[in-house]
């Protein structure tokens, strides 16, 4: 299974790419960083449970850093909440 860093590594260097480009390329890319979550999120959990494995489940962060299906769809609800709003740069 390939690392979260992995996983994310093309849409970072989308996220660079933006500033660039334009309304159009930022809406290209929320639409792909939204999909990628929806493809992806099976992977995602299984990296996020790597990393919870290595912290002490009693800790306070434990359970904001845990994410879910159901939390990693509403960061994908965002996203596409986001790319409705006016382009501001």
């Amino acid at each position: 299974m390939k690392d979260f860093s992995t996983l994310v590594a093309p849409l970072m260097d989308a996220k660079k790419s933006q500033y660039k480009y334009g309304e159009s390329h930022r809406h290209a890319f929320l639409e792909n960083l939204a999909e990628l979550l929806e493809k992806k999120t099976d992977e995602i959990i299984e990296a996020n449970k790597l990393d919870l494995a290595k912290m002490d489940p009693d800790s306070h962060l434990y359970d904001r850093l845990e994410l879910t299906e159901g939390r990693i769809k509403g960061m994908r609800e965002s996203i596409l909440y986001i790319n409705q709003l006016p382009y501001v740069i």
